[in-house]
């Protein structure tokens, strides 16, 4: 699959939980996100201390920060900080993170190879322990950059070349 994501505005300022941020995957047109956790707090080394975004299914064509959000767009993931010093991610304000935003049936579909005990494939919650049921958003288990943000929306919105 191409990268589809435009480029916004380059920072190299944090998110912190709570930060609203936009990204573009087509020209002009501005999908919402948000930081849920600015430290996934997950048992695994690698992923403890990136942030837990979400996208959401919420467009506009400027760079207004929304009265609220809802409708995820993508599964959540936990991201390393390139989406913004490259400029995919732009933050535009911050709202706190709700109950339901906390609550939210997600997780991480994990394979045997990180734990040898377990049948293939399992799910994770987002601090990296085992849950015995499929959530309803997921997706795979491990740290995603801006090119696994591009390929997760893409796929959602049919973006393919």
């Amino acid at each position: 699959m191409d990268f589809h994501l435009i480029p916004i505005k380059t920072s190299r300022k944090k998110p912190k939980t709570g930060d609203v941020f936009l990204v573009q995957p087509i020209k002009g047109v501005y999908y919402y996100g948000k930081v849920i956790s600015e430290k996934s707090n997950s048992k695994y080394e690698l992923i403890k201390d990136f942030p837990l975004i979400y996208i959401y299914n919420q467009t506009t064509t400027n760079f207004e920060l929304p009265n609220f959000l809802s409708n995820i767009l993508i599964a959540p993931l936990i991201t390393n900080y390139s989406p913004w010093t490259r400029g995919y991610f732009y933050t535009i304000g911050n709202i706190p993170v709700t109950d339901e935003e906390k609550n939210l049936d997600c997780g991480f579909k994990d394979f045997p190879i990180t734990d040898f005990n377990n049948e293939c494939p399992f799910f994770r919650n987002i601090h990296g322990e085992r849950i015995d049921y499929k959530p309803q958003f997921n997706t795979s288990f491990g740290l995603c950059s801006y090119k696994g943000v591009n390929f997760e929306i893409c796929k959602i919105l049919g973006i393919d070349d």
